[in-house]
């Protein structure tokens, strides 16, 4: 009865403590969480770094130490010359002091720089005078032997017995083991910063990675409450975006039922200049008026899946083009591009309201006028922004468009027209130099 006592009472304060953390607010959370995960990688970086140095260091070492044995190796042949030439005055035995006289300066070159990295002060105390001896010992060496070779054996031989070459080499070995010495002691301390570190890390890492899986704990539970409240968000901003849509439908609607006489009334008079019969301006017109059905359906959402850009704007502007292959009214310039099809209904709209001003006051409203509609995607891939340029040339001066109330720019036009932009995520430019019109459309192409 105690024991369960006990565990009701240990899991109450569990649910007290979790509620106490639920309770901390989703910032704090986020900057220790990321508190965390950066001194986790910190430690990391530091074990890291202490595990390369142990490694330098021990390259270092095994460097010195070859350097060190080269030198006493050198040091031991060409003693080992002299002592042969001396006693048998046989050139072939100058072979091995001569290789050793050659390579001691450079060997010891070696042994310098290899202790140049070191820090230890004791480096110093060793190096300078070990050089300075070997010099001295390479000076006996090559005295004797030149004594010998100027028929001066007997002097050179009681040098050799004066044992004063010995006490050189005596003094040389002790600086050389003192080197020694000193590179085994760095190593061995890189090697105990290196087991430092891991012997931090590990435990450190155990107890953050605990706390990180409470902190994850407590924020599952928290975040099952935030997404909630989130998908009623999102569901409430849905439905506040399609009643806009719906909305700015009626309302495109019923500016459409208003411009629509006066567009058939351009299309019937942009037909009736070009010359023929009868029967070939009204099959003219009635061609027009099927593209300009089909263009609606474009505009009305009828599509699904990518369009082609450039079928695209040929169907949206067919209801307008006039003219012939050598003067034609519409333009289209630009590489094969595709609109996502959550796109293409504001988009319509756009080019739609911008052919329809075109045709009551702009470059369409009389002959010889002309749109050049031209695109490219900013960027290299599929998914880059689109730059749409509708430049309008031979048309009444923009300042008298501009006075219209439908223009794009005034009216409900530009308000219909800063909806659809709105929907494609997308900016609009107007300038209006004396050649006519000139809109720029750039839009994303994200879902």
């Amino acid at each position: 009865m105690e024991l369960k006592d006990l565990l009701s009472r240990l899991g109450q304060r569990a649910r007290n403590e979790a509620v106490r953390l639920q309770a901390i607010p989703r910032p704090w959370l986020l900057a220790g969480m990321t508190a965390l995960l950066v001194g986790i990688g910190l430690l990391l970086v530091q074990s890291s770094m202490a595990q390369h140095a142990a490694r330098d260091g021990a390259l270092a070492g095994a460097d010195a130490q070859t350097a060190l044995e080269n030198l006493n190796q050198a040091l031991v042949d060409a003693e080992t010359g002299q002592r042969g030439y001396l006693l048998t005055l046989d050139p072939a035995y100058l072979e091995p002091y001569n290789r050793a006289s050659a390579q001691l300066p450079e060997i010891l070159a070696a042994v310098k720089l290899r202790f140049m990295q070191n820090t230890d002060p004791a480096v110093d105390e060793h190096l300078g005078p070990m050089s300075e001896l070997i010099h001295t010992r390479l000076g006996q060496l090559g005295g004797t032997i030149r004594a010998a070779q100027a028929g001066d054996s007997a002097w050179a031989l009681e040098f050799v017995r004066s044992g004063q070459g010995k006490r050189t080499m005596d003094q040389i070995r002790p600086h050389l083991a003192a080197l020694a010495q000193i590179q085994r002691e760095s190593r061995d301390a890189a090697f105990d910063a290196a087991n430092d570190a891991e012997a931090r890390v590990v435990p450190l890492l155990l107890a953050m990675w605990l706390v990180l899986l409470a902190l994850l704990w407590t924020g599952y539970h928290g975040e099952q409450a935030r997404a909630r409240a989130e998908i009623a968000a999102a569901q409430t901003a849905q439905l506040r975006e399609l009643n806009e849509r719906n909305e700015l439908l009626a309302r495109e609607l019923a500016h459409r039922v208003r411009n629509l006489f006066g567009v058939v009334l351009s299309l019937i008079g942009l037909a009736a200049r070009k010359p023929g019969t009868t029967a070939e301006v009204i099959g003219d017109i009635t061609q027009r008026v099927h593209a300009l059905s089909r263009a609606h359906n474009v505009a009305t959402g009828e599509v699904s899946g990518a369009v082609a850009l450039p079928a695209l704007l040929d169907s949206l502007c067919q209801p307008y083009r006039t003219g012939d292959a050598a003067r034609p009214t519409i333009v289209l310039n630009g590489s094969d591009q595709v609109v996502p099809a959550h796109m293409v209904s504001p988009f319509a709209l756009i080019v739609h309201e911008l052919a329809t001003n075109a045709a009551k006051y702009g470059s369409l409203s009389v002959p010889g006028g002309q749109v050049t509609i031209t695109w490219n995607a900013i960027g290299g891939d599929g998914d880059a922004p689109l730059l749409i340029e509708w430049r309008e040339t031979g048309g009444p001066p923009p300042s008298a468009a501009q006075d219209n109330s439908d223009q794009p720019g005034s009216g409900f036009g530009q308000r219909m027209t800063q909806a659809a932009m709105r929907q494609i995520g997308g900016a609009l430019e107007r300038e209006f130099p004396p050649e006519g019109a000139v809109i720029r459309l750039t839009i994303t192409r994200q879902a």
